[in-house]
């Protein structure tokens, strides 16, 4: 049984080639592994929430099935194997931080959406609405 809390760094092997982190059922994205792709490191995580939207399995990290020590082994072993051999999905664990997950660009993104919505032109003068309505809170 793998535990449920807790974050394990690997620097292993006589490598410093990747970091996993064991994490609970239940976690958004965890900055420990943004952290860890930003440095360039491949990372194994379990396939639970939001994580496959930051780790694409044999892209730029791996993903096991929660709760499989088999299937977390087998993955290990990989990565064991594999040694120096995984610089290339070190790099595409950062350009997937740098592309997806940046806060400046999302910040840019999100404001710009906002202002887009609370426009003028979105607050038609034409179309009719309730008394109680705020076109800009629905």
């Amino acid at each position: 049984m793998l535990p449920a809390h807790g974050t394990v760094r690997a620097t292993t092997f006589g490598y410093s080639i990747f970091e996993f982190d064991v994490t609970s059922r239940s976690e958004c994205i965890p900055l420990v592994l943004m952290e860890a792709m930003a440095h360039g490191k491949p990372v194994l995580a379990p396939a639970i929430t939001g994580i496959p939207e930051l780790v694409i399995d044999g892209e730029n990290g791996f993903l096991y099935s929660p709760g499989s020590l088999r299937e977390f082994v087998k993955k290990i072993g990989f990565i064991y194997r594999s040694g120096a051999t995984l610089g290339d999905l070190g790099h595409a664990a950062r350009e997937q931080v740098l592309q997806h997950f940046n806060r400046e660009k999302n910040l840019e993104a999100f404001s710009s959406l906002f202002l887009t919505r609370i426009s003028p032109s979105f607050t038609d003068a034409t179309s009719e609405h309730h008394p109680y309505e705020n076109p800009l809170l629905q």
